[in-house]
């Protein structure tokens, strides 16, 4: 069962796969992916169990990564993971570095939950979204959309918005939603990181209630290799409120390499 992939913008500009987050599909990237469809030929993948590859199985982060990499074309390509997705970016740069030209991060956190020594995002709250999802899948995933805007500018509109987009595909199975955050949950490529080969940046978000915006400084410290940029004023969900910001810092970082 193939993957479902939205193009946008001209074949001939360099490529970018955009990886969205847990729970999300592609319409989420709204006008941000058609604006960077001016500068690049932007590939939006739905990732398996979301959206239009709900009937793609995935029960591992390499199935997940093997499933986009019989998508994608040949020659080497930018990979942009926000949140999940930065996680999925992680594996496949380390995977297939020879077709990975470079890799942006947002709201990623290479080990997503909080341990003693590491910022991250709490796992009671994490598990009690799994266990709702038993309960109602439509409200838990609006809960969760509204986690996703917190700390952004009109963050109750933007939560409307995000939900919006949200109901423009069938909502996942509670099974296939508890299966992605649970490899969410389990998730740790710090070590993959720290030796990573392929030119990477990392955005990190003032006012994220998911990924702490600290996290940045340990990041640093594993690999002081990494672009590292942290951006105010914006939340977990900054595509909205920071759009030709992050435009802007893909594009200068793709012309100097």
């Amino acid at each position: 069962m193939p993957l479902k992939i939205k193009p946008l913008g001209e074949a001939t500009l360099p490529v970018l796969v955009l990886l969205h987050g847990w729970g999300m599909h592609t319409a989420v990237w709204g006008a941000f992916a058609k604006a960077l469809a001016k500068y690049f030929h932007v590939l939006c993948i739905d990732l398996p169990g979301h959206g239009q590859s709900a009937d793609v199985q995935a029960t591992t982060l390499a199935d997940v990564v093997d499933a986009i990499a019989g998508h994608l074309p040949k020659g080497k390509i930018h990979m942009l993971g926000w949140s999940y997705g930065g996680v999925v970016a992680v594996e496949y740069a380390q995977r297939y570095p020879e077709q990975c030209a470079s890799l942006f991060l947002l709201g990623f956190n290479p080990c997503f939950v909080q341990t003693v020594d590491w910022p991250g995002a709490d796992l009671k709250t994490l598990r009690a979204f799994e266990k709702s999802l038993e309960k109602n899948v439509a409200i838990t995933l609006k809960r969760f959309a509204a986690l996703v805007c917190l700390g952004g500018q009109d963050e109750k509109q933007m939560a409307r918005q995000l939900w919006q987009l949200l109901c423009l595909e069938a909502i996942p199975t509670a099974e296939t939603l508890q299966q992605h955050l649970a490899l969410l949950i389990q998730s740790d490529v710090r070590s993959t990181l720290q030796k990573l080969s392929v030119p990477a940046s990392l955005l990190f978000f003032a006012k994220d209630q998911l990924v702490p915006v600290q996290c940045s400084a340990y990041v640093n410290a594993l690999n002081p290799q990494l672009n590292i940029q942290q951006l105010g004023g914006a939340g977990h969900y900054p595509f909205l409120t920071h759009k030709e910001k992050i435009i802007g810092i893909i594009r200068d970082r793709v012309s100097n390499e």
